[in-house]
């Protein structure tokens, strides 16, 4: 089911609604989320960054050292410095949330000059045939998977 205005949607949700869509079983959807998750997470874990074409940018970020102040008693505390995960969503999600139909040049700037006619974000038939294509390759198998095609 998909979330309606101001409603939260849980990871069960999506994968309820991803294999609806395309006729996949919700374990191997629940597997794909949590390992595209998990692919996430170690790339962000080892100082990388993985861009997202149309959805966004998750990448690590250093916070320094501040002072800030105990709310309930007012006194000063030392804040230490830390590195955190930030999610930078792209142009395409932003015109979305915003209620903005996406359409024009990608710079924001005036129609005039050149302008690209490819999207970089995929259409709907390009995604359905990516997950489809995914929900028939078998699991990955390791060595025995390598033994077997030779």
């Amino acid at each position: 089911m998909a979330a309606g205005k101001g409603e939260t949607q849980s990871r069960s949700d999506l994968v309820a609604t991803i294999a609806a869509n395309h006729g996949v079983p919700q374990t191997q959807v629940d597997g794909i989320v949590r390992d595209y998750e998990s692919h996430i997470i170690k790339a962000l874990a080892g100082g990388g960054e993985v861009r997202l074409n149309g959805f966004g940018n998750f990448k690590v970020s250093q916070r320094a050292a501040r002072m800030g102040r105990n709310p309930s008693t007012n006194e000063p505390l030392k804040i230490k410095a830390s590195t955190v995960a930030r999610f930078s969503a792209a142009k395409v999600m932003k015109d979305a949330v915003n209620g903005v139909k996406s359409g024009g040049s990608k710079s924001g700037a005036k129609s005039g000059g050149a302008a690209k006619s490819a999207s970089k974000t995929p259409s709907k038939g390009a995604v359905t045939a990516a997950a489809k294509t995914l929900a028939k390759a078998p699991a990955k198998s390791g060595a025995k998977g390598a033994a077997k095609k030779k």
